[in-house]
């Protein structure tokens, strides 16, 4: 988790003619900033906040699980799990990043 001085450091370097695409993904609703004894969406100060672009994701129902898994199923990656266990989403993965390239679009 990033705190003040990280968050400092990455609105300096977004201010630079240079500056790169900055991702970030969280979970995390109203909280203090670490660092601080402020609270914020996300746990981003708010000068950093209003730089962003913030897209909400949602988990894949159930058509879209199987439209990707008869895909997958084509090059192997999803032979052998049971489809119990392909419909649930794992722990570090409850979010997927894949959908936001598709909202970003939109």
């Amino acid at each position: 988790m990033l705190d003040i001085e990280c968050f400092s450091f990455l609105n300096r370097g977004l201010e630079s003619d240079m500056a790169p695409v900055l991702i970030m993904a969280t979970n995390r609703g109203i909280t203090r900033i670490r660092g601080t004894s402020y609270k914020s969406p996300h746990g981003i100060p708010i000068d950093l906040l209003d730089r962003l672009v913030i897209i909400s994701t949602s988990p894949y129902n159930e058509k879209e699980t199987k439209q990707i898994l008869k895909i997958r199923s084509g090059r192997g990656s999803a032979a052998g799990v049971p489809v119990a266990q392909r419909l649930e989403p794992s722990p570090r993965k409850q979010e997927d990043p894949g959908s936001i390239p598709g909202q970003v679009r939109s």
